[in-house]
């Protein structure tokens, strides 16, 4: 399902484009922007009260 269509169906939803990546980036930090999609996750779940700070 693409994004247009999530939002037809009024899911809420963040896309986030980095001109770098692959399969697995984001798990190992480097300086690439990339790296930082946990934390982007995170803050999302969080501001939908899905995941809570312990």
């Amino acid at each position: 399902m693409d994004t247009l269509a999530l939002q037809q169906a009024k899911v809420p939803l963040e896309l986030h484009v980095y001109p770098t990546g692959g399969h697995g980036y984001g798990l190992r930090r480097t300086e690439n922007p990339v790296t930082a999609w946990p934390d982007r996750v995170a803050l999302w779940l969080r501001g939908r009260g899905l995941l809570t700070s312990r």
